[in-house]
Formats: structure tokens, C-alpha cells, sequence
């Protein structure tokens, strides 16, 4: 059996960076696609289709969110078994996880495609949007099965530290995206349709360059129609991992909404500010992500070899090395931010007010960095149910507590966004204790001659 990046053994270091290097480019990418698609809308169609477009966002990450989760479940089973060396065991994850993903897909497109509407009608989108918005995401919600298909796709490359052939895929997926954007609403004025159909189409090229590839790998991860055949078994450890993290992302998103319903209460000047601040924000916290799926899969890995010394030695080099890029990247973003800023806007006051938040975000960013190492290195282990818990509460709970009761007493800038670093200290800290907890167990089995 041929592994493509065996991280059981080798220099943790480096085979981190190559590892993380990929994902990076990867998020960047996709950034920069959706960016330039929503440029084209304001361009081609109209100020309308563009707010329609964004007034989707919410229910779109939503769903995004749920099924990343449910594609680590994938990614961490199947680098398990590539950690046993256990050839059969992997191919049954690869079918079971692409099988989950197609009827999951149907299933959640089909309910999307009834619940368009409704969902746009409790979100408030007004109602000279709700027309195209309820349009573009019924065509989304029919793509559901080829975006879902994907991830988990990418999650099998991930698994076996193949990572730069999902970044090949996007990059295609997202050149063409762009190009079809142009053709659909420049060219041909489908409008909002043009745009969800473009993306559905660029979605299916990814998936099947992604497939294509798959097909042809060597026998361990090699994807055939034959085998989608689930296993019962392998079924059950993917939604256990991946049931808790992608619920606990859609709840993220919610809390994320509320936060956004309090910055909207601070006037029109905060709302530019914040959302020009979070635009630069958003590239600096890719790295943390990016080191968290690293550790995932590379512990996921070693607990399958049953190397527990070189998994806490992947945790505490991801977690100094991360830290300390993302409070060096960072502080050198804050510092540069007056000038970065202004190419958002010119008017002194958003700078301020922006300013004032990224002084509690960005300064503060390698507590988030730490909080996500932690979940990542839990998840590698498999255990994902603790991790959302504390992650439910200590994030999301402390910070709809802080916007419904502290936030109105003392409705400022500095009291809002002072519970993000708050909330990242006491959940980075609850996972760590956990983490810890979980290798004193490994000692104690492990001197018993016994698995965790």
C-alpha cells in the first residue's frame, strides 16, 4: 500500500509547513474567486443582484459550515486507518464517506429547494430582494450534492497528505467560475441566475477533475462506483466526529449574525468600519486554520500507529510555531492597518472605529490560533464532542450572554469586541485542559498494553 505523506514518521516541522502551505493558498484562493464574483455582480447586473447575492450569505454558511464538519469526520477516519497501514479499512472509508456525501447532498438540496423562501422570509431579507435572493438559492441548493461531493473528496486527499491536488481542482474550478460569471451576466443577462448557475457548474468541473484523479489513484484510496457500498460501522465514526463539528460551525455562524445585528446597532459608520476590517482580518486567521487541519490529519495518523509521543510533539510544535507566526503576521497587519485600511475607505472615522476592533482581534489573534490547534489536535484524536461543547459555550454562549446583557448597559466599540478575546482565552484553555486529559489517559493505557 502506497501512502502519499506518511506522517508517523519524518521531521514534524517541515512536513507541517508542506502540509499547511497547500491549505493556505487554498482558503486565499477561494477568497479571492468569491471577491471577484461578487465584484462581476455589482459590474454586470445590478446593486440589487449584488445585495440579493449577499443577503444569502447567512443561510449559505450555514450549511457550508455543517458540512465541513461532517467532511472531517471523513478526513480523520480515513487518516486513522492510514495510520494502521489498513488497506481494505481505507477503501471502505473513502466509498462510505463519498456515499454519505451524495445521499446527504440529495437530501439536504431537497430540503433546501422547499425552505428557500422561508428561510430568506426569517432572516428579514427585504422584500424587493427576496425574489432573486429565494432564486439564486434554490439554484445553489440544487449544486448542494456536488459542493458536499467535493469536500469530502478533498477530505480523502487530506487524510493521506495529498493536499495540493484539491487546490489544483479549486484553482480550475474558481478560474472557470470567473469566466463563466462574465459570459452568464455580461454576455448572456441571466442575472442572479447566471451567477448561482456558474458557480454550480464551476463546482461540478472541480468535482470531477477531483474524482477523475481519485479513480486513478494506486489501490488504497482508489474511488470506484462498484464499491459505493457504505460500511455500517466506519458510518457511524464519521458522524461521531462530524456531526458535533459541523453543528457547532452553524451555530458559529449564528452567534457571528448576532454579533453582526450588535455592530449594526453602533450606526453606519461601525457597520463600514467592520466590515472593512474584517476583510483584512479574515486573511490573517487562515494560518491557524490551516495548522489546525494540519494537526488533525497528522494525529489522526499517528493514533492510528499508536505513536502517542509524536503526536503531543506535532501539538506542541503546531501550537509554539503557530502562535508565534499569527502574533508576528498579525502585528505587523495592525501597525500597517491606517494605510491597508484605506483601501476600503477614506473617510477617518471608519478608519478609527476600525482601528479600535482590530486592536481586540487582530492583537489578539494567537488566542484564536490556540483555541483552534486545540480542536484541531482533539479531532485528530477523534474526540469532537467535548471540544464543540466547551467551543458552544465558552465561544458562542459567553458571547450572546455579553451581547444581550453587558453590551446594552455600555453600547461601545471597546465593550463589543473585548469579549472577542475573552471568549478565545477561556475556550483555548478549557480545550487545552482537555487535551491534556486525553494524553494522561494514552499514558495510563498505554502502560496497561491497552488502545484508547
Amino acid at each position: 500500500m502506497k501512502i502519499r505523506t506518511d506522517f508517523t514518521e519524518g521531521h514534524i516541522l517541515r512536513q507541517l509547513i508542506v502540509f499547511i502551505l497547500p491549505l493556505i493558498a487554498t482558503t486565499v484562493l477561494q477568497q479571492l474567486f468569491n471577491t471577484a464574483d461578487m465584484i462581476i455582480v455589482r459590474w454586470f447586473v445590478s446593486d440589487t443582484a449584488y445585495a440579493a447575492v449577499g443577503s444569502t450569505g447567512t443561510i449559505v454558511g450555514l450549511f457550508i459550515e455543517l458540512f465541513l464538519g461532517f467532511s472531517i469526520g471523513a478526513n480523520v477516519t480515513i487518516a486513522k486507518f492510514v495510520g494502521e497501514k489498513n488497506a481494505e479499512q481505507i477503501s471502505k472509508g473513502v466509498h462510505t464517506a463519498l456515499t454519505l456525501a451524495l445521499f446527504g447532498g440529495l437530501l439536504f438540496g431537497g430540503i433546501g429547494l422547499l425552505a428557500a423562501e422561508p428561510l430568506l422570509r426569517i432572516t428579514k431579507v427585504p422584500p424587493e430582494l427576496l425574489a432573486e435572493a429565494t432564486l439564486y438559492l434554490k439554484i445553489y441548493f440544487i449544486g448542494l450534492p456536488i459542493y458536499l461531493l467535493y469536500n469530502f473528496a478533498a477530505a480523502v486527499f487530506r487524510s493521506v497528505g495529498k493536499n495540493r491536488i484539491p487546490l489544483f481542482c479549486l484553482t480550475v474550478g474558481g478560474v472557470l467560475n470567473v469566466a463563466l460569471n462574465l459570459l452568464f451576466t455580461a454576455v448572456w443577462h441571466l442575472g442572479v441566475a447566471g451567477v448561482a448557475l456558474a458557480t454550480v457548474l464551476s463546482n461540478a468541473v472541480s468535482l470531477c477533475l477531483l474524482v477523475g484523479i481519485l479513480s486513478c489513484e494506486s489501490e488504497d484510496i482508489r474511488f470506484s462506483f462498484r464499491k459505493c457500498k457504505p460500511d455500517g460501522r466506519i458510518l457511524r465514526s464519521i458522524l461521531r466526529i462530524g456531526l458535533p463539528s459541523g453543528l457547532l460551525g452553524s451555530v458559529f455562524s449564528i452567534s457571528n449574525l448576532c454579533m453582526q445585528t450588535a455592530i449594526n446597532s453602533l450606526g453606519t459608520k461601525m457597520i463600514a468600519a467592520s466590515s472593512s476590517a474584517s476583510n483584512i482580518e479574515i486573511y490573517v486567521q487562515y494560518p491557524g486554520n490551516a495548522f489546525a487541519q494540519a494537526c488533525t490529519t497528522m494525529i489522526g495518523q499517528c493514533y492510528g500507529a499508536r505513536k502517542w509521543q509524536r503526536c503531543k510533539k506535532i501539538f506542541f510544535t503546531a501550537l509554539s510555531v503557530c502562535m508565534g507566526t499569527t502574533l508576528l503576521i498579525s502585528s505587523g497587519v495592525y501597525f500597517s492597518a491606517p494605510v491597508i485600511l484605506r483601501i476600503f475607505t477614506d473617510d477617518p472615522e471608519v478608519i478609527s472605529l476600525a482601528l479600535e476592533r482590530m486592536r481586540f482581534t487582530l492583537l489578539c489573534k494567537c488566542l484564536q490560533s490556540a483555541m483552534d490547534i486545540s480542536v484541531g489536535v482533539t479531532q485528530g484524536y477523534g474526540k469532537t464532542t467535548v471540544p464543540a461543547i466547551f467551543s458552544l459555550v465558552g465561544a458562542c454562549g459567553l458571547r450572546l450572554l455579553w451581547i444581550f446583557s453587558i453590551f446594552p448597559c455600555h453600547p461601545t466599540v471597546t465593550v463589543l469586541f473585548m469579549i472577542y478575546p475573552i471568549t478565545w482565552l477561556i475556550t483555548s484553555t478549557a480545550n487545552l485542559i482537555y487535551y491534556f486529559f486525553i494524553q494522561h489517559r494514552i499514558t495510563n493505557l498505554k502502560a496497561q498494553g491497552a488502545a484508547l
